[in-house]
């Protein structure tokens, strides 16, 4: 997944430092400008997300994604002691963040060379660097295919998405009623006529 950094700034390249004025500090942070707009010197400014150790977002996520973990993490029994249950209920979870698509807002990075913590890409966290002051910054890897493809087009996808108005439970119910009847009313017709 990772290999030393290629000898030209790439997209998918992690950085170890860089400035991101929405949180007012430096982090790692990974190349998400199209390597077709570097190599064609078609982007002055380079796009970067923040990276964050999952530790550091571990507390977030369970409140804002998975609140019915919140009481197994809020004992005081180890994991070891946790019911078989409550251990599956965590490890689906970390499986659907490992898989990269239940959570448009992040992408997990499997630990780097030398630790065993996973890394998620905050794509809210975002930060620009002219072309020329990014060669100057220090690379710590960079990502293999098609890992290094996955990164922008994930981005892109957070990016473009259109939010739309939530129907109501009730509508929506409605709705499944209507179109259950109908599409057994066609599988009758459709039977009774053969």
């Amino acid at each position: 997944m990772y290999d030393k950094p290629r000898p030209n700034i790439d997209q998918g390249d992690i950085f170890e430092r860089l400035y991101f004025y929405s949180r007012d500090e430096e982090r790692l942070a990974i190349l998400v400008t199209p390597i077709c707009d570097i190599v064609h010197d078609k982007a002055d400014y380079l796009i970067f997300c923040g990276i964050f150790p999952f530790s550091e977002l571990a507390e977030p996520l369970v409140k804002t994604s998975w609140p019915e973990l919140e009481g197994i993490i809020d004992s005081s029994d180890t994991y070891d002691s946790l019911s078989r249950k409550n251990k599956e209920n965590i490890e689906k979870k970390i499986s659907l963040l490992l898989a990269n698509y239940h959570f448009p807002r992040y992408h997990c990075l499997y630990p780097f060379p030398k630790s065993e913590e996973l890394h998620l890409v905050d794509f809210q966290v975002v930060s620009s660097l002219h072309i020329n002051e990014a060669r100057d910054k220090n690379r710590l890897f960079s990502l293999n295919s098609p890992f290094r493809e996955q990164i922008p087009v994930r981005y892109s996808t957070y990016m473009s998405r259109i939010g739309v108005p939530f129907m109501g439970e009730k509508r929506k119910k409605e709705l499944i009623d209507i179109t259950s009847k109908k599409l057994f009313e066609i599988i009758k017709a459709k039977i009774i006529k053969t």
